[in-house]
């Protein structure tokens, strides 16, 4: 097919960087004060103290930020940053990198905890690499019955066919390829680090995990809110499929969806509403497919067009980002 030859191949060789080469560790939050100490605290555990930590407010109305400002003093670099001018995770990541130093950029949620080893292993391993990805592991931070419907994905990579990608907090990518892909786009039915991932892989760049490095990852359990995040995740995967499906990306078909739905209605499944496990695995595959389902009747009623995604703009040199940028050209005037 024409479609698949205009991907290319992940072979882009990656020429090793200095030891001395700084990192940053990028934090996004909104509304976390119930979460974000735990991360901090994991952060401050680390077996190595020698990265920038920028935390990357999104609009907190909580005590998010007085939290962080707690810590301020218990990190070497510590930077707080107000990224509440636009809503969304891809936002705030995208204006963290942007006050960030680093010429290699790590990622964590503010709901998530990692191992003592996290930013080491990760830092080593993108001295090697361009792109990379943590472990994870659900057990940790939720029920027993969460993790039984969830254990994590652990050092395994998520792959639809060939095509790579891991979620944001578990992001590893060096500054200049970052740049290059054009950062994480903050458009409100993109998903950013699918979308990422995909950029990276057309630039080139093969995605790789650092078993070593792990992350805890905090689950939405109460149902109703499982049931809310995964519809919106399901408007967003449809969203970015069909942005990437004109390049070659393999993606479900209506009749994927419909056995996927009719598999939530089996025997098996029903039997299984009589525990929390079976009910929360339920309702988060119904809002899941039921977003991708009205995401493909709305194209075709609609007959939606997409543009394939690289034609899309996503500049990481947004003039909306000017602030941050000069926020890092400001701390390399002091460091030097």
């Amino acid at each position: 097919m024409a479609t698949e030859s205009m991907m290319t191949e992940p072979n882009v060789e990656a020429e090793d960087l200095d030891a001395s080469v700084p990192v940053s560790v990028i934090v996004p939050m909104r509304n976390a004060e119930a979460t974000l100490a735990e991360t901090l605290d994991s952060l401050l555990a680390q077996t190595v103290q020698d990265f920038e930590l920028i935390v990357s407010d999104n609009g907190s109305r909580d005590r998010s930020v007085e939290i962080a400002e707690s810590y301020r003093s218990r990190f070497s670099d510590m930077k707080i940053i107000d990224a509440s001018m636009t809503p969304g995770p891809g936002f705030a990541r995208k204006a963290g990198v942007e006050a960030a130093r680093g010429a290699i950029l790590i990622f964590i949620d503010s709901d998530d905890v990692v191992n003592k080893v996290y930013v080491e292993a990760m830092a080593a391993a993108l001295r090697r690499r361009t792109f990379v990805h943590a472990a994870q592991d659900m057990t940790l931070l939720n029920p027993v019955w969460v993790a039984l419907d969830n254990p994590g994905r652990g050092a395994r990579t998520e792959m639809v066919g060939d095509w790579k990608f891991a979620g944001a907090a578990t992001l590893g990518i060096r500054r200049e390829a970052y740049d290059k892909a054009g950062g994480f786009c903050n458009e409100p039915e993109i998903t950013d680090d699918i979308d990422l991932c995909f950029r990276m892989r057309h630039a080139g760049h093969d995605l790789q995990v650092v078993p070593e490095a792990i992350v805890h990852v905090r689950q939405k359990f109460e149902l109703r809110s499982a049931f809310n995040q995964s519809r919106y995740y399901g408007r967003c995967h449809a969203h970015t499929n069909r942005l990437w499906r004109p390049m070659g990306l393999p993606v479900e078909s209506e009749w994927t969806l419909v056995r996927r739905a009719l598999n939530i209605f089996t025997v098996r499944r029903l039997i299984a509403l009589r525990t929390l496990a079976g009910r929360y695995w339920s309702v988060r595959e119904l809002g899941l497919v039921l977003a991708r389902s009205w995401g493909n009747i709305k194209d075709v009623v609609t007959r939606r067009k997409f543009r394939p995604a690289v034609g899309l703009v996503r500049p990481s040199r947004d003039p909306v980002l000017e602030p941050f940028r000069r926020l890092r050209t400001a701390n390399d005037n002091e460091q030097g």
